[in-house]
């Protein structure tokens, strides 16, 4: 007579570890590469201390409309 309980046609708990264990690591590994990502980009904007007011003028002198220079004949 055959078997009434069905065969059980899903995957072992071994398997389903593997997968999991897999998610795991593969998101330690992309949060870890993002981190020295942003490091690597944050220490590249960084002045290192030193006082460059020129870059900041440059930095938001962009945004300024051109201004013709005073004639120097007004000016004498």
């Amino acid at each position: 007579m055959p078997s009434i309980v069905p065969h059980d046609g899903g995957i072992s708990g071994f398997a389903i570890f593997l997968i999991v264990f897999a998610i795991v690591i593969g998101c330690a590994v992309t949060s870890v590469a993002i981190f020295f990502v942003q490091k690597r980009a944050r220490d590249r904007r960084k002045i290192h201390g030193e006082y460059r007011p020129q870059q900041e003028e440059q930095k938001h002198a962009k945004d300024l409309p051109y201004i013709t220079p005073p004639n120097i004949e007004g000016l004498i």
